[in-house]
This record gives C-alpha cells, structure tokens and sequence, in this order.
C-alpha cells in the first residue's frame, strides 16, 4: 500500500456528473416491486404525519432501521411521491460508491489509473447499475461500508485524525442501515491493514475516544428513543442485530452467485490472468482474502445479505481487475475490447429483435420507438467505440463494457414502460 498524494481526477468527476443525468433520466419508468413497497410505504407514512421517529401503529416499521426510511422520505419531500422521489438517494449512493472506489484504489495501488479503471469498473458491472433501479437498505449501507473502508486506509497510511471521525460515522450510520452487517467487511479489511499495512502503528487517543463518543452519540440516540417510545423494539431489534446477522433467510448460495453474475463479462479479463499476478504483486493476494473471500464466506454461511448487500464486494473485484488491467498487452487489450463488442453488440441485437419477434407472434410484449432507438444507438455506440479508440489503450475495454451498459439501462426503463402489464408493481 504505498502513499500517494491526494491529485482530484477531474475526468473522473466529470463523467460522474454526466452519469448521474443518466441514472436519474428515466429512473421514474421503473416501477416500485417487491420488499420495495414496505420502505416506500413507511416512508410515505411517515411524510404525510410528519413524525419521522413515531411509527403508525400497525406499520411494522420496527423491523427496519430509520436512516434508508429518513432517505427515501427526503427524497419524495423533494420530488414528490413517485419512483424517481422514491429511489433519488440510492442514484446519489452509487456515485459516492464510485468516488469512493476510486479513492481506496489509488491508496491501495499509488496509481491514478487503476483508481480511475475501478471506479468506471464499478460502475459497468450488472450488479450494481441493477441496484441503482431498486430500493433496499443494503444499497445505502455500501457507502458507509466503503467510506468506513476509505478512512481505515487514510488514517493507517496518512495518520490524518479526521479519518477516526469519519471512521466513527460511517460505522454509527451503517447501524441504523442494517445493524451490525456493518462492521463484517471493516473488519476485515482492518485485519488486513493490521496484518499486512506498514508497520508504522500510532494511535491518536484522544481524538480515537472522541471519534468513539461522537459514533455512539449518533448511533444510539435512536435505540435509546425506540426503546422508550415503540412498542416491541427490543424484540425487533434483537432479531435485526442476532438472527439476520448470524441467521439470516436468504438461500446460502447466493451471495457467490450473485457475485458472479453481478461482475460480468469482467471474469473474462480476471480468470486468465489473476493467478501470475498474485506473484508479482502480494497486495493482490492481502486484497483477495481480506475483502473477497473472508467476508463472502460470513455471507455464504449465514445467509445474511441478499444480492443488494454484495455491492462492496463487487468493488473488492473491480479494485482488482483494475489492477489486472495495467497488466495487460496491447495485443490481449485488442483481444478482450474484440470479446467485450462482440458480447454487448449482440445484447443491443437481441433487445431489437426479441421484442419484434414475440409480438410478431401475438404475445403481449411491446415495441416502441424509445426501445428500438435505444437498441439501435447502443449498437452504433459499441462499433464507434471499437472502431476509433486505439487498439492498445486500456481505456478502450473499460469504456467497451461502460457506455453500452448504461445505455442498456436506459433501455430496460423504456421496456417496463411499455410492458408494464408484464411487471407486478405498483
């Protein structure tokens, strides 16, 4: 992990801006489905009382931690009662997500390229363009966990005592997101900042007991109003912190799954070529036990996180394959961008023609114009890209997986729009 001084990428920011228009543009097509409709129902409950800490009765808000429902209530306050009010915050939450990719890249690596490539990286990957269209706490708790993550890694390198502030907060409002799921990728990546970061250990103790004051204060505030002023808290909150955590209902085999389909077509660039860089470089190794394989076991066992909670995972991949990807040749750069314009021009043809062909056949699928424009731009956009970036720059293969999926993206919100019939929401 070597210092690195502190150089703001304004490319980098740039596109986030532009890529925030993108998330946001037709984000109010998507209708809301699913364990969506509880926190959206609590938080519009919550909007028309105006008493964000008194639950109705009858609600069962006691079973959810208040900081997603205080999100989700400001942004219907801000853009009203809808989807897109409905979902603006976890828009915001992906892009601080890849800033702060970005950031903990370049402290792991020294190097303003790979921490660019694994933001970008983040951002292409399936899993977490479908989590900025759905509405989940796990969503709002990988930022915190990422930013927990970030000021670990600038305080043990930096000694800067503001990271133990930020440490403090992040982790104090990752509990009120999803209880103590917090602290299992923290920890882990602080194991491996103890074990294998520079052995330069210095603590400053009285900004550590204020930072600790500061997160208790902040965190607990609400356990000590819920348990004073709503029924059955304890109760609720005993299986939020023990029987979810350790316990949880989801299937023991998702969480691999789901990261595996959720870093496609990624692998294609991390299978060949991780086991000889785990030689050259054995923060490649640290990096992979402590914030893949540690942290993905606890999930795998306990069935604690459902596929919204493996997005600070998925950043742990693509820290990596942005690593791979300096490592890279020309020759294999020309070879996967081939792979990576072959897999995306055939899910724009499959876009256009599947739909065409099942409403040829009677079935109740629609075409509109949004749908085959998108479908058409994508696959022009897949050829202008493999066509004018050099063959040998390795900007040409991020951006191969980049812009095609956003605007697949934007093409899924048109298809709900016109077969909204199709999806069960409300």
């Amino acid at each position: 992990m070597p210092p690195v001084t502190s150089r703001p990428d304004r490319f980098l920011y740039l596109l986030l801006a532009v890529v925030l228009v993108v998330l946001l543009y037709n984000l109010h097509l998507w209708a809301i489905t699913g364990t969506e409709t509880i926190i959206v129902d609590i938080s519009r409950d919550m909007l028309a009382r105006q008493n964000f800490m008194h639950p109705q009765p009858g609600v069962p808000a006691v079973s959810h931690l208040p900081l997603p429902l205080w999100f989700t209530s400001l942004g219907m306050t801000l853009w009203g009662i809808n989807p897109f009010g409905a979902r603006f915050f976890v828009q915001v939450g992906i892009v601080l997500q890849v800033v702060l990719v970005y950031r903990i890249a370049l402290r792991l690596f020294g190097s303003h390229q790979v921490g660019l490539f694994a933001g970008l990286v983040y951002l292409s990957c399936p899993l977490v363009l479908a989590c900025s269209r759905y509405l989940s706490a796990e969503i709002f708790l990988a930022t915190f966990e990422l930013s927990a993550i970030y000021c670990i890694l600038l305080y043990h390198l930096d000694k800067r005592p503001i990271a133990l502030y930020g440490l403090a907060g992040s982790l104090a409002l990752g509990v009120l997101c999803r209880g103590l799921l917090c602290l299992v990728l923290p920890l882990s990546v602080g194991a491996y900042v103890l074990l294998f970061g520079p052995q330069n250990y210095y603590i400053h103790w009285r900004h550590s007991a204020a930072a600790a004051a500061m997160g208790i204060g902040l965190g607990g505030f609400w356990f000590v109003h819920g348990s004073t002023h709503l029924p059955e808290f304890w109760s609720a909150t005993r299986q939020l912190f023990w029987q979810e955590t350790f316990f949880g209902p989801h299937p023991h085999w998702q969480p691999v799954l789901s990261l595996i389909a959720g870093c496609l077509p990624w692998w294609i660039v991390v299978v060949p070529n991780l086991v000889g860089s785990l030689w050259q470089n054995p923060t490649i190794a640290q990096v992979a036990v402590c914030w893949l394989t540690l942290p993905l076991g606890f999930y795998t066992l306990t069935g604690s996180v459902p596929w919204t909670g493996l997005l600070p995972t998925v950043a742990g991949v693509c820290i990596l394959i942005s690593y791979l990807i300096q490592l890279l040749t020309p020759g294999q750069v020309w070879q996967y961008s081939r792979w990576f314009a072959q897999i995306y021009s055939t899910m724009a043809i499959l876009a256009l023609v599947v739909p065409l062909g099942y409403q040829l056949l009677g079935q109740s699928i629609s075409v509109t114009w949004p749908m085959a424009f998108t479908a058409l731009v994508t696959l022009g956009v897949v050829g202008v890209l493999y066509r004018f970036i050099q063959t040998g720059i390795r900007f040409r293969l991020v951006a191969m997986a980049l812009v095609p999926s956003l605007m697949l993206l934007l093409y899924g919100g048109y298809w709900i729009d016109a077969n909204g019939a199709a999806v069960p929401g409300q």
